[in-house]
């Protein structure tokens, strides 16, 4: 698993990605609780880490990326893992 996710790992971010974004338009278009969009969130935890530790290991190994995918998917992780929170708490 951690080689599929080193090879693909752009791949990994934008679906993750994608499926927040699936998850946001639940709540929205279909008008679920607050509670079922959170459990939909929490796989995605599972996606953003591994995708993220991948490409920190890649720029390690001299794959050169913008600033602003750094940046990014730094704040998948945060956002995969603070989301349900504020969906359930808030």
């Amino acid at each position: 698993m951690r080689s599929f996710f080193r090879r693909h790992f752009g791949g990994m971010f934008w679906l993750c990605w994608l499926l927040l974004i699936v998850a946001a338009s639940l709540e929205t278009l279909l008008a679920w609780p607050d509670w079922a969009v959170g459990l939909v969130i929490v796989p995605l935890n599972g996606i953003s880490w591994p995708a993220f530790l991948a490409h920190r290991q890649a720029e390690r190994d001299g794959c050169p990326t913008w600033p602003l995918v750094r940046r990014a998917s730094a704040a998948q992780v945060v956002a995969t893992a603070v989301l349900p929170l504020v969906y359930w708490f808030l």
